[in-house]
């Protein structure tokens, strides 16, 4: 988890605690004015507003976009207790980081910390109040790191428990997802069908331009040779050759195309 990203879950949750607060408050209003058919109406649009607020707060701050759908009274007292919690414990920590960073370097540049012996099973070390200080604000530090991701993931899920899309709208999804995966395996059938369809014809082609070809310089050559059959004509032998090479040379032009 990157500094700008842990900065960023951590002005969420502070956000969150504020927003917490102000649902607190809410709904220990809203509660009795729900009773209340008059005053109902406006329960509902402080509750839409305040709804609206967290869905802009996930979003801006968490990376969370959570699908438009109303997490209800139920969501509100859910998201109060972990904002006022987590804001707490949040606040708490770093607090106390920076107190401790900052006695530490107080101690180490103008303090004059002295010796504080630390007897560990085996190891005997000496150090001074100023390395604590600043030792035990990092380790805050850390753990302030751990605590902002754990509560933003649990914003995150309390979000899509009570805003996210319900089951209808998730089968709704799920049956688009495969009617598009369909239609693609279709469309590759049918490119390949014409791929195919393209290189037969192609090919059957070619093959009937060839044996045209062969036909024709076997006309060719029973032309020549009834030419020489006339008055006047080459010798028997030749017209023997002639013969015997237009027979050998059909079946390799056949075998080649």
């Amino acid at each position: 988890m990157s500094g700008i990203r842990i900065a960023r879950s951590l002005a969420g949750v502070l956000l969150g605690t504020a927003l917490g607060v102000a649902e607190l408050l809410f709904l220990v209003v809203a509660a009795p004015a729900a009773l209340v058919p008059a005053l109902r109406p406006a329960a509902a649009r402080g509750l839409a507003r305040l709804t609206a607020l967290e869905r802009a707060r996930l979003s801006t701050w968490l990376g969370h976009e959570p699908a438009r759908r109303d997490g209800g009274y139920t969501f509100l007292a859910a998201r109060a207790g972990l904002g006022v919690l987590g804001g707490y414990l949040c606040a708490s920590t770093l607090f106390l980081a920076v107190l401790l960073l900052a006695g530490g370097a107080w101690d180490l540049i103008w303090g004059d910390s002295e010796p504080v012996p630390l007897e560990l099973p085996g190891v005997k070390i000496v150090t001074n109040g100023g390395a604590l200080g600043i030792t035990a604000g990092l380790a805050l530090l850390a753990a302030l790191a751990l605590l902002v991701a754990a509560l933003a993931a649990l914003d995150r899920r309390l979000a899509a428990r009570f805003l996210g899309p319900s089951g209808e709208e998730l089968m709704r999804r799920r049956i688009a997802e495969l009617t598009e995966t369909r239609s693609g395996i279709v469309r590759a059938v049918d490119d390949e069908r014409r791929r195919i369809e393209r290189d037969l014809h192609d090919g059957v082609q070619q093959r009937g331009v060839a044996l045209a070809m062969l036909l024709g310089r076997a006309r060719h050559a029973i032309d020549l040779l009834r030419a020489g059959d006339g008055p006047g004509g080459g010798d028997t032998a030749r017209r023997r050759s002639t013969r015997r090479r237009v027979a050998a040379d059909a079946p390799r032009s056949a075998d080649r195309n």
